[in-house]
């Protein structure tokens, strides 16, 4: 029969449990929050920059749109104020209003001539000339509202209260202007005035965007620096701390390495002395005396 076979009275010791991270140099973790923080501000001024930019180029259009508008304006008023050439009669059909039309439309009588340009009058250019200019310096005048008042001895027919407004500029028509035409120019009047306050509430809003875009050019450059700074000062720290790490481990050859945890050698299991002994051969068993 074979021999069986003894049981091992060896005890085995349990694996090792893994060691405990290191614990980190609170210099580091100080300097990682101080550059989060510098770099979330950086980009917060990266996107308010961004939208005073996008604003500054829509006021900037809107702008340039008004300014055409006024100059179109202008020249929509000089071709209203322009005289109009008379308009030529309509040539009369030749013949009697009864009469019979031709039976060959190639023997039709020539149309008449048109009729001479009336005779040009100096005092007539001169008055045309007048009215123009009065047309359009009653465009370009700016508003000047003031209380209507009645004039002395007329009745009072104005409502109780404060008296209204009247544009006093335009509140008096030159008698030699056409009515209508009068009104034409007064409502191109308004369009300009509300144009050109459109362009002055853009101009201040462009030079409030311009200076805060200086100052924020300025803090940018500010945070840049303080971010940069940031930086180098987690490196300085992140340097220092292998720095000691590599002293530690020259100084105790034992220890482990850095981010290995506490002990240099694994644990040695117990022997049991009896069972060693036991399982010896009889060559190597000394008597007892």
């Amino acid at each position: 029969m074979p021999p069986k076979a003894v049981p091992s009275m060896v005890t085995t010791a349990p694996p090792p449990a893994p060691p405990p991270p290191a614990p980190v140099d609170p210099a580091i973790v100080a300097a990682h929050k101080i550059v989060e923080r510098w770099a979330s501000r950086n980009e917060e001024l990266q996107v308010t920059a961004r939208h005073i930019r996008d604003t500054m180029h829509d006021l900037e259009t809107q702008r340039t749109s008004r300014e055409n508008m006024c100059r179109d304006l202008l020249v929509k008023v000089q071709e209203v104020a322009s005289p109009k050439p008379p308009t030529p009669a309509e040539p009369h059909p030749a013949g009697k209003p009864g009469a019979a039309k031709p039976a060959n439309k190639k023997e039709a009588a020539p149309p008449p001539p048109p009729p001479p340009p009336p005779p040009t009058d100096e005092e007539d250019i001169k008055r045309q000339a007048k009215l123009q200019q009065a047309l359009i310096n009653a465009f370009k005048k700016k508003r000047d509202l003031r209380p209507q008042i009645p004039p002395a001895g007329a009745p009072d027919l104005l409502p109780p209260g404060e008296p209204p407004l009247v544009d006093q500029a335009v509140a008096a028509r030159p008698p030699e202007v056409d009515p209508e035409l009068w009104q034409r120019v007064l409502k191109l009047r308004d369009e300009r005035i509300d144009a050109e306050d459109t362009i002055n509430a853009l101009k201040q809003s462009l030079e409030t965007a311009t200076a805060r875009q200086r100052s924020l050019q300025q803090i940018e450059k500010l945070v840049k620096y303080a971010l940069t700074a940031a930086q180098h000062d987690l490196k300085k720290a992140e340097d220092v701390a292998e720095k000691n790490m590599t002293l530690l481990s020259r100084r105790n050859p034992l220890a482990p390495p850095p981010g290995s945890g506490v002990g240099g050698v694994l644990p040695v299991p117990p022997i049991d002395t009896k069972a060693a002994q036991a399982q010896r051969p009889p060559s190597q068993l000394v008597a007892k005396r």
